[in-house]
């Protein structure tokens, strides 16, 4: 059977990082365009990002349109994702992908993302707070320093079981 997977790309307000494409990695609009679609009712679900304030959401349209003719995966901070589960109900799978503060620290310089110890601070800080939400989802997959194949096989099985059922 034919799985036919697209991955939703979201909208952000923040800028784009050295490398990402507009429409491929995130649509990206400005925190005043971001708002103005929050206001419209164009977003089905947003959040701002504690440690930088930038928005990231879902545009209903854009969602709409893919299930028409695909399944869709979607990556979401945890309320985000916990707004889709209230949205579709059983329709959405929800997987909660955790990452010790070691890994995470190592990913976010390796990546160089986080370049001040204060911002560094505060995302981790916000990974902290985000894990509350974690017995919410459907499943939980920590990815454990240096093991991220393990983590994207136990994903990968819980997606194939879901779409294939």
């Amino acid at each position: 059977k034919e799985l036919d997977l697209i991955k939703l790309v979201n909208h952000t307000s923040r800028p784009p990082r050295v490398g990402e494409s507009d429409g491929l990695h995130y649509h990206f609009i400005t925190k005043d365009e971001f708002k103005k679609s929050i206001g419209n009712n164009e977003m089905l679900e947003y959040e701002i990002m504690s440690a930088s304030g930038h928005y990231y959401g879902t545009e209903k349209s854009n969602l709409d349109n893919l299930l028409i003719t695909h399944n869709v995966i979607c990556d979401k901070m945890p309320i985000g994702a916990l707004n889709l589960k209230k949205h579709f109900g059983n329709q959405a799978v929800t997987i909660f992908v955790d990452a010790n503060n070691s890994e995470l620290s190592h990913r976010l310089l390796d990546k160089s993302r986080v370049h001040e110890q204060d911002l560094m601070k505060k995302r981790l800080e916000q990974a902290d707070a985000e894990r509350q939400y974690k017995p919410k989802f459907d499943y939980q997959i920590t990815n454990t320093d240096g093991k991220l194949n393990e983590a994207v096989v136990k994903a990968t099985k819980i997606i194939l079981d879901k779409i294939t059922a």
